[in-house]
């Protein structure tokens, strides 16, 4: 970090846009939440990394799939 960059990552799992509507029942049926995520809570995620308390945070990788997978 000696230029103060630090780096993290958002890794989405199934996102409900219009181009996942017609299959949207057979994704949301694998996701343990019942649901899929929304641009919105992806929004909020990368608004998190970027807030003045995470700036100690890097390397890190947000995976926000709904307990689809887990590390």
């Amino acid at each position: 970090m000696a230029f103060g960059v630090t780096v993290n990552a958002v890794a989405p799992g199934r996102i409900a846009t219009t181009m996942t509507t017609h299959f949207r029942p057979a994704l949301t049926a694998l996701v343990p939440v019942g649901k899929m995520v929304t641009m919105s809570e992806v929004v909020a995620a990368i608004l998190f990394l970027l807030a003045p308390g995470t700036a100690y945070m890097a390397g890190e990788v947000l995976d926000i799939n709904g307990g689809l997978w887990c590390d």
